[in-house]
C-alpha cells in the first residue's frame, strides 16, 4: 500500500481533485490518530506528506520522541524545520 507521502510525491501536482481528496482525509485520518496518542515516535511521522509534517512539528512537537524531533528538525523541506524550530524555541 502507498503511504501518503509517496501519493503525494507521485500526484499531488497533478490536480486530480479526487486525490487531493483522498491525500486530505487520509491525512486528516493520521493526524488525528497522533494527537490522540502520549508520544509520536519517528515511525509514526516518517510516512506523512509535507503538510502533516509540517502540521506535528507545529502542534505535536512536544509529544515527539527525541528521534522523531531531529527528524523534524532536519526535514527535507523547509517549512516543516522551521516550523520544528520554533515549536523547539517555546519549550
Amino acid at each position: 500500500m502507498e503511504t501518503l507521502r509517496q501519493i503525494a510525491n507521485d500526484n499531488y501536482r497533478t490536480g486530480d481533485k479526487s486525490i487531493i481528496t483522498s491525500m486530505t482525509a487520509l491525512r486528516g485520518e493520521m493526524i488525528s490518530n497522533l494527537e490522540k496518542q502520549e508520544s509520536i515516535n519517528i515511525e509514526d511521522i516518517q510516512d506523512l506528506d509535507r503538510v502533516g509534517r509540517f502540521t506535528v512539528a507545529q502542534s505535536m512537537f512536544s509529544k515527539c520522541a527525541s528521534e522523531a524531533r531531529k527528524y523534524l528538525l532536519t526535514d527535507e523541506h523547509p517549512h516543516v524545520r522551521s516550523a520544528a524550530e520554533n515549536a523547539k524555541n517555546r519549550m
